[in-house]
């Protein structure tokens, strides 16, 4: 390269290059970007590009069905199972796609079918996507379409699961630059979710099958949460979340409640029933948890709600006796949820005048049912279906005058008159016109367990109070103290960067100082409010031949860059790709030729905007990264 017919190389230049590379060896380490978490099912819209009239949709790829009859003997066998869906192993990798390219974006397509599907899910054992990528899956005539689920959705090292397309075909798309930046997406199919028809477990109904996406699928005599009925339920309510249990063996539902804590800090709990999980081999990196999936009003509605979802979580504690399972999320409870981490009751002596229960029978939207009258202590052991005998004393009976409830109601809680919960949903003989149910009480799951990982009292009482009772925890719709620090890649604070909030018929922006921090106040929730970083000062600090030198060694393939951020700071024309073009442009910002950094900014900041709906709700705070442009050797002054 320092060649005298390579003429964007200056001969003081060249020299220069050449000496260093005979002198110095370079060695640094640097922080690997710290972006803000995002909550791994959110999916952030947008359209397939697949469904444009100008782009046919490819054949789609013959996936072989299971043995249904020999899937609905196993059921038969163990109706504790409450699966709608089997797995079927695949084997198809991005190469399998296929692709077609414009200007701009590349685009790969493939179509998987399988005989006789109710609806299918597509989990992935390999979902990363980079920067700039979207993912969709959809019906082949467009009627159902997830998605777009982007770099933010990358679970590192773990599973991936997409929700379940109705019918027995699904598409997936992937839509990227076609300029890769650093290495491109990885994308796996190993196995699809297959839903099929399959008996209801009661009877005395007319309707005997159900197709196991959920909407749609509980008896009609169920009464919906935003209902007259329920109208002192609707804080309770907001709690309640839909479960998709993975299984080595296949899918199901239940239900579960966010639930507070003594020290009201927000922690992603969530308590639902131990029989959810029993007999199967659980995959909870997989398992989904469904926020505010209801109808916005009392009525029945062809369209299916939109929802919130979090992938994957950790049992903490679990309980046969009481039939209890504690979960801990693995993100966060973002804040655009608005949910309510509801309170307790462990008062051995308390009994509810009077009870509800909100759920998801069959997984549909949310339902209420409720007793007007005493529950009461059930005082002999209950013989269970699949064998198990829970001792006496251990189970409120419930018998309800209004709703009913279903398989996947299971792990729902039970509340008192106060709204406090006060044990889980394990079974009955409930449907259209039987109404008996039982509930583990949470007194007993409180410390009947000879180890924490039988019992809640750890869980629930971090702080060591005693209480008997607890009240909720709501989440602010409100961030009163919005604080957030823009810093390096080694941690450090940069000074002088314009932090911009932006929001519907507001601005408001302030100037970093040398702590880096800053601080909003009173930023509403659930409007869409913005952040974003600026800082375009000083284009050749830290900027030197050394950065060429590494840069050129990446083009020469002799020291290809190991990290995204490297990619980043080179990539000075904004193309996507780095190349000579590149360090032209940092030549003439080192021999002071230009005063800006050419086509892009002196510094860039990752993520690039932070959604304030999307910060946990437990710790609305904003960590943004800064990467100097054309510093790949560490060396600029962040606070200049």
């Amino acid at each position: 390269f320092c060649d005298e017919d390579q003429v964007f190389w200056s001969s003081a230049c060249c020299q220069a290059i050449m000496f260093f590379c005979r002198t110095l060896m370079l060695s640094l380490a640097f922080v690997v970007l710290r972006l803000l978490p995002v909550s791994s099912q959110i999916s952030f819209g947008g359209h397939p590009s697949g469904l444009s009239a100008q782009l046919a949709l490819p054949a789609p790829l013959a996936i072989p069905a299971p043995d249904l009859d020999a899937v609905r003997a196993e059921d038969r066998k163990n109706p504790e199972y409450n699966r709608f869906a089997v797995p079927v192993l695949v084997d198809v990798g991005i190469d399998q796609f296929e692709w077609k390219n414009s200007d701009q974006r590349r685009i790969g397509i493939v179509a998987l079918r399988c005989q006789g599907a109710e609806a299918i899910a597509i989990q992935f054992s390999a979902f990363r996507l980079a920067r700039g990528a979207e993912v969709f899956v959809y019906s082949r005539d467009g009627k159902q379409i997830l998605g777009a689920y982007t770099h933010d959705n990358n679970r590192e090292g773990k599973p991936f699961l997409l929700g379940f397309v109705e019918g027995n075909e699904v598409v997936l798309e992937i839509n990227e630059p076609a300029s890769e930046i650093g290495e491109g997406s990885e994308l796996h199919i190993s196995r699809l979710l297959y839903a099929y028809k399959s008996p209801r477990a009661s009877s005395g109904h007319p309707f005997q099958v159900y197709q196991g996406r959920g909407f749609g699928d509980a008896l009609p005599c169920h009464i919906n949460v935003n209902c007259p009925e329920a109208i002192d339920w609707q804080e309770e309510k907001s709690g309640i979340v839909r479960i998709l249990r993975v299984f080595e063996e296949g899918a199901g539902w239940c239900t579960g409640s966010l639930i507070n804590t003594t020290a009201d800090d927000g922690r992603p709990l969530v308590l639902s029933a131990f029989h959810c999980q029993q007999g199967l081999t659980p995959i909870y990196d997989l398992w989904r948890f469904d926020f505010s999936y209801e109808f916005s009003g009392c009525d029945q509605d062809t369209a299916e709600p939109p929802f919130g979802a979090l992938l994957g979580a950790q049992p903490l504690a679990m309980r046969q006796e009481t039939d209890f399972l504690l979960f801990e999320l693995e993100s966060p409870v973002p804040l655009l949820f608005q949910a309510q981490f509801n309170g307790w009751n462990r008062d051995d002596t308390h009994v509810p005048e009077q009870s509800a229960i909100l759920h998801h029978p069959f997984g549909d939207v949310k339902k209420y049912s409720a007793d007007h009258d005493p529950a009461i202590i059930f005082p002999s052991p209950i013989n269970w279906s699949n064998n198990v005998i829970t001792p006496a004393n251990h189970h409120f009976r419930v018998i309800l005058d209004e709703g009913t409830i279903e398989s996947g109601s299971s792990g729902a809680p039970l509340f008192d008159e106060e709204g406090r919960i006060v044990g889980q949903l394990h079974g009955g003989n409930a449907s259209c016109d039987q109404f008996l149910t039982y509930h583990g009480r949470l007194a007993l799951s409180w410390e009947e367990g000879s180890v924490p990982e039988t019992r809640l009292r750890e869980w629930l009482d971090p702080v060591g109070t005693g209480a008997q009772e607890w009240p909720a925890w709501q989440t602010p719709s409100t961030v009163d103290s919005l604080i957030g620090r823009v810093e390096d890649l080694n941690g450090g604070p940069i000074a002088l960067a314009t932090v911009v909030l932006e929001g519907p018929g507001q601005t408001d922006s302030l100037v970093t100082d040398h702590t880096g921090q800053f601080v909003f106040t009173g930023v509403p929730v659930g409007e869409g409010f913005t952040i974003k970083v600026l800082k375009d000062l000083n284009p050749r600090n830290g900027v030197s031949t050394f950065d060429l030198l590494k840069i050129q060694q990446h083009i020469l393939k002799i020291a290809p860059f190991q990290y995204v951020w490297e990619y980043f700071a080179s990539d000075v024309t904004t193309d996507g790709a780095i190349s000579i073009s590149d360090l032209l442009q940092l030549q003439r910002v080192i021999l002071q030729l230009v005063q800006q950094m050419p086509g892009t900014t002196s510094w860039q900041f990752f993520p690039q905007t932070v959604l304030v709906d999307l910060l946990p709700a437990n710790s609305p705070e904003v960590r943004i990264t800064g990467i100097k442009t054309g510093d790949l050797t560490g060396d600029a002054d962040p606070l200049k």
